[in-house]
């Protein structure tokens, strides 16, 4: 009888918790970019939106991943033509030992790495977004059919 009771008071409770929207699902909180990932012939503005209004975002444009000690997102970021970029990383000479030492003979493609993150009011990161965009570059004539593949790690 003793384990009834309790039976009893656990499902009111659970009922009453559900009508409350205790029981209730949270909404998941998603950081947006307005362009996907890829190849863009023209320069354009990208923005970030998140759903939750109570977030901040900041953002890196060198592929880290951003915290709130990084850029705050105030508005669009401009995305311009990458081929004119500095290319720091595979102009390093140093990477190597002396015997495979390899500095490529030719200019690769750059972009705009970008990475983005909804901070809440502790400082915890909730989410997080990221893009590879190739401004100026005309795929197809330089890779045809082959895919492209942009890693990111942490």
């Amino acid at each position: 009888m003793k384990h009834n009771c309790c039976w009893k008071m656990l499902l009111v409770l659970c009922l009453c918790m559900a009508a409350f929207g205790a029981c209730a699902e949270e909404e998941k909180i998603d950081v947006d970019l307005s362009h996907k990932s890829g190849f863009y012939m023209n320069s354009f503005d990208l923005e970030i939106t998140c759903n939750a209004p109570d977030v901040t975002i900041y953002y890196t444009t060198n592929g880290s991943a951003p915290d709130a000690s990084d850029r705050l997102y105030t508005g669009p970021i401009s995305l311009g033509f990458t081929t004119n970029m500095p290319d720091p990383l595979t102009r390093i000479n140093n990477t190597n030992t002396e015997e495979d030492l390899f500095t490529p003979w030719t200019e690769f493609p750059n972009a705009h790495v970008i990475r983005a993150a909804a901070v809440d009011a502790d400082g915890n990161v909730v989410d997080t977004a990221a893009g590879t965009f190739f401004v100026g570059y005309n795929r197809s004539t330089l890779y045809g059919d082959l895919p492209v593949i942009s890693l990111m790690v942490e």
